[in-house]
């Protein structure tokens, strides 16, 4: 398939669709976009010199010739419609993705139900910093370059976050794929966890055929998934029999201190980011980086530099008193792990956890996974849910959720519908010191600030 531009993109603000965007305008292609809301996303895009139209109106295209679209796009969406009627040449984000997959001899895709961000940055880390230049699209930002994609037209490598939510990564043939793990999510599309094991099951039968799968049999039904299909599985995780198996971890000096062995070697390292599951993501990485043939001590040795992901465990404050983390974690899985990290990090603090769920859909399918949780934390106040896909219904049980929370992961929970009670509920019940930990995939890092801003000053008050 042929290109012709310019590319117009609805809902470029998106990071998927933002890195898309940033990635073919790197390519050499005219690209413009659009989108609902002013974010923090539109001002860079402008800045990188893309044309961007605030709203969604059909004029918007007019100059355009091809326009790509995601499944968060609505049908009745102006823009869409105009293309569709126009008959212009119109894409799923997926099949650009698709395009890129194909025209690279080493692609990697990183799919699961989370760590799927962190895992794509760790192994384009692992290959930059061994000279392999990878070009890849990850929907998130590197902490110290502020990046979500990069081209590199010479180098065979393109690592590429695979979204499985809407089943459009069946669409990909890489070289290569990891599956950091399969859990209850995305329901709303599948329907049934059966029926998302399938997915991924094809998904698996994608890769070509002197390429390489990577598995956590933790959180992968590998039983299952090796009776339907015949491809060859490497396995990364805490069992010995793992191709690539964690023999130990622990917390030093504020980061991981890991040693690995596979059936040749063995090696330790430092990893600049805390959690059991970011050493899982860790290990993923380098067990796709020997499956390319890098030797594993020359690999891990390079992780001890890498800054980080944006969103994903960023402290954005810090003093004796209170630290303020945010954490993009936005199903049960996620928190769990955030929640654990947070208690064994910051064992002498108050765990202090602000929830915002996202999707009305998502916390209705895992409605019970999530009120488990919280195990660990002191306290939790849930704020009303962030969803850009669903509505709200007049039933949306915040009541069940708060008392179930309380039940399932034995600790206080509160709901805050607004910003006033939200700080009432800060000033009866912050302690130090604190720890403040901010979930969710929506605005909760608006929420982060003013909650940091009221807990600083009821400290201030209390000093004075």
């Amino acid at each position: 398939m042929k290109l012709i531009d310019p590319l117009h993109f609805i809902g470029i603000g998106g990071a998927g669709m933002s890195s898309l965007a940033l990635f073919f305008q790197a390519k050499g292609y005219q690209v413009q976009g659009s989108d609902s809301t002013e974010s923090s996303t539109l001002q860079m895009l402008r800045e990188k010199g893309i044309s961007i139209f605030l709203g969604h109106a059909a004029s918007s295209i007019e100059k355009s010739h091809t326009v790509i679209y995601s499944s968060a796009i609505s049908p009745s969406n102006p823009e869409l419609q105009a293309a569709q009627e126009n008959k212009r040449p119109l894409l799923h984000r997926s099949d650009l993705l698709a395009l890129i997959i194909a025209e690279k001899k080493k692609s990697i895709t990183v799919s699961g139900t989370h760590g799927k961000t962190t895992t794509s940055f760790l192994l384009t880390h692992i290959l930059q910093a061994l000279g392999k230049n990878p070009s890849y699209i990850i929907g998130g930002q590197n902490l110290d370059t502020g990046s979500s994609c990069q081209y590199n037209e010479s180098s065979e490598y393109f690592v590429a976050e695979s979204d499985e939510s809407d089943g459009s990564f069946l669409q990909y043939h890489p070289f290569g794929t990891i599956i950091t793990n399969i859990e209850n999510d995305h329901l709303d599309h599948y329907k049934t966890i059966s029926a998302l094991e399938t997915a991924f099951v094809q998904h698996i039968d994608h890769v070509q055929p002197n390429g390489f799968v990577a598995t956590n049999p933790d959180y992968v039904n590998l039983v299952s998934i090796k009776q339907k299909t015949q491809k060859p599985i490497l396995t990364f995780g805490f069992s010995a029999q793992a191709t690539l198996h964690i023999v130990d971890f622990y917390f030093q000096d504020g980061a991981m201190k890991v040693t690995l062995q596979s059936k040749t070697e063995s090696c330790s390292f430092r990893l600049p980011l805390l959690g059991k599951h970011n050493v899982e993501n860790a290990t993923a990485a380098l067990l796709a980086t020997t499956a390319l043939g890098i030797p594993l001590s020359e690999a891990a040795q390079t992780l001890s530099s890498f800054s980080g992901v944006k969103k994903r465990w960023e402290t954005h404050y810090q003093d004796e008193n209170l630290i303020v983390i945010e954490d993009y974690a936005h199903n049960p899985g996620k928190i769990q792990a955030a929640v654990s990290t947070a208690k064994k990090a910051f064992s002498t603090r108050q765990i202090l956890v602000l929830f915002q769920p996202h999707r009305f859909a998502r916390l209705e399918t895992a409605f019970s996974e999530f009120t488990q949780s919280f195990l660990g934390a002191d306290l939790v106040i849930t704020v009303p849910v962030f969803s850009v896909r669903d509505t709200a219904s007049a039933s949306a049980p915040y009541e069940q959720l708060i008392e179930q929370i309380t039940q399932a992961s034995n600790v206080a929970c509160f709901f805050a519908p607004d910003t006033q009670t939200l700080t009432a509920l800060l000033s009866q019940h912050v302690q130090k010191p604190t720890l403040l930990l901010c979930v969710g995939a929506g605005d909760i890092h608006k929420l982060a600030w003013l909650a940091k801003d009221h807990i600083c000053e009821e400290i201030r008050k209390e000093n004075s």
